[in-house]
């Protein structure tokens, strides 16, 4: 369905004539993207869900369950529609970003990445100077179009930057640090084990060291630990995977994407290592036969 063209240009002129410098514009009306967009609205934000081209402008009540029982009621638009000048954060998967970057260039004040991965850096060209990146450690599943459901965890974000002053008054527990980069390629390691693992084996994460892959998660841990950027990154990524491994009853985003029939971030994570740790390129493959067997309703 079309998206109505009355309540288009009245969002339009809503949001050119009333925008502040509180407004905030969430792309991804995902699970990460609706919490995020219910929490900065719970916090006085002035936010926006923006999504596909596909998507029906319209309004509707979002909720957030095991998260001080948020909820708010938030204009969902295709991103394509919005003209208006605010803050962007972009809650998108990392093959998304490229189609999103154009409509966000021309719209954003300054524009906070929350996409898990690396290896996509080149797609912000001249917009490189306005974006900031932040790591979610919490959990997150879509319980429905409406509604998410989150397991506690941290944002951790760039002391003295933009997350830190955008989610300062919000429910999400905040971690700031001197270093991102650091912190970045520390929840790639992360989710470069956790995910392929799990999805492959159904398992939660504090089942995995115990499962089948329980050998291979021990070289790939070995083996993506030479790309390390430095000791820091590599203590904090290790304590991240082992609080996880140990205590973490979550499934992993990638089992709940193949489950969905979604593509998955494999290629902006483990797929990344492939060229130096065979463990990689095992887990890898396993998951692109995965993603295939799901697609077509085979079997491995």
């Amino acid at each position: 369905m079309r998206p109505s063209a009355g309540i288009l240009k009245k969002l339009r002129k809503q949001n050119r004539n009333s925008l502040t410098s509180d407004s905030v514009t969430v792309a991804g009306p995902g699970a990460v993207g609706i919490t995020v967009a219910v929490a900065l609205s719970e916090s006085g934000k002035q936010v926006v869900l923006a999504g596909d081209p596909s998507t029906q402008a319209t309004r509707k009540l979002f909720s957030v369950k095991n998260f001080h029982g948020l909820h708010a009621e938030i204009p969902l638009v295709p991103l394509s529609s919005l003209s208006s000048y605010s803050d962007v954060v972009l809650a998108l998967k990392a093959y998304d970003l490229a189609e999103a970057v154009p409509f966000v260039k021309g719209i954003s004040r300054r524009i906070l990445c929350l996409s898990n991965g690396m290896g996509f850096e080149d797609v912000w060209g001249s917009a490189s100077d306005k974006v900031e990146y932040g790591i979610l450690t919490a959990g997150f599943s879509r319980i429905s179009s409406t509604e998410t459901l989150y397991s506690p965890g941290e944002l951790f974000c760039l002391k003295g930057g933009f997350a830190e002053e955008l989610f300062s008054g919000s429910r999400f527990s905040l971690h700031s640090v001197n270093d991102m980069e650091d912190t970045r390629w520390a929840k790639w390691y992360v989710n470069s084990i956790i995910n392929p693992a799990g999805a492959l084996t159904g398992l939660s994460n504090n089942r995995l060291r115990d499962s089948e892959l329980g050998p291979v998660i021990k070289r790939l841990r070995k083996e993506l630990a030479v790309s390390a950027p430095s000791a820091e990154a590599l203590e904090l990524a290790e304590k991240m995977l082992d609080e996880l491994l140990n205590n973490s009853e979550n499934m992993c985003s990638m089992l709940q994407d193949i489950q969905s029939g979604r593509k998955t971030e494999i290629d902006f994570l483990t797929g990344l290592a492939s060229g130096y740790s065979p463990a990689a390129r095992e887990l890898t493959a396993g998951i692109r036969k995965l993603s295939v067997a799901a697609a077509t309703g085979s079997s491995c």
